[in-house]
């Protein structure tokens, strides 16, 4: 498993009532979405599976933030009940089936309140032992992150089916989830130029929420920066190292 660090970052701008965006960081997000229109958080963890997602909802008005506050509402439910007993065969049929409950959730939302539409995108990246697998709904985008590029990972689609991609992690490795807005107001090689020249990663998330909304008619900004800290090994894989050690010890010992 890995040290992770992670800021993220959910700014309602200047041009919308509501704020039809959300944001998952590991069990945190925006719970009051009335009092919480921006919200900047920073947590460190070393959890064997992690959860980070970025929502923008779709709807008239309110709708949409109801829509992104659904998938951000279960998604923590399925945190704390499915994926605790997923294994690395099994969670991706969890992010499937969480992804298909809020399909649900939204379909019930629509026709109790007898609108026409209501939705959300969904980017969500989940870490497991020493992958990461993204998954999106929509056009919010997943990047990957190097010293020399940044590669999108999500693929744009209006599928209730989401694209998926499986990345084997290494330290030093950085991941961006974002809106839809920020990755149109500011270019691929502008992105990773202000992740790479900031301070921190605190930092670069608020430059790119401020450089967004400095864009006309841009509101609503959503980011979450992952940074692959370091690799730590769980007992069982102490324990399976040492006993490589020692028969390599014994070996040369045989031997000479």
């Amino acid at each position: 498993m890995f040290n992770v660090t992670v800021s993220g970052g959910c700014q309602i701008g200047d041009k919308r009532k509501y704020n039809q965006d959300n944001f998952y960081l590991n069990r945190q997000f925006r719970k009051n979405t009335r009092e919480n229109n921006n919200l900047f958080l920073d947590i460190n963890t070393n959890d064997e599976i992690q959860i980070y997602a970025v929502c923008e909802g779709m709807g008239e008005d309110k709708l949409g933030e109801i829509a992104s506050s659904v998938a951000v509402q279960t998604l923590a439910k399925y945190h704390e009940e499915a994926f605790k007993l997923c294994s690395k065969s099994t969670i991706q049929k969890c992010i499937e089936e969480y992804i298909e409950d809020v399909n649900e959730r939204l379909c019930d939302i629509r026709n109790n309140l007898n609108e026409k539409y209501i939705g959300t995108t969904i980017a969500l990246v989940a870490i497991y032992g020493d992958y990461l697998y993204a998954y999106n709904l929509g056009n919010t985008k997943i990047y990957f992150i190097s010293s020399n590029e940044i590669i999108q990972m999500s693929k744009d689609n209006i599928d209730i089916i989401p694209s998926k991609v499986l990345f084997r992690i290494n330290k030093g490795d950085k991941f961006l989830i974002c809106s839809d807005n920020l990755s149109t107001s500011i270019s691929n090689t502008e992105i990773r130029k202000i992740i790479k020249n900031s301070k921190s990663d605190n930092d670069a998330v608020q430059k790119l929420v401020d450089k967004s909304l400095l864009e006309e008619n841009i509101d609503n900004i959503t980011a979450i920066l992952i940074n692959i800290e370091s690799r730590e090994y769980n007992r069982v894989e102490i324990l399976l190292l040492s006993i490589f050690f020692i028969f390599i010890i014994v070996g040369i010992n045989f031997l000479s």
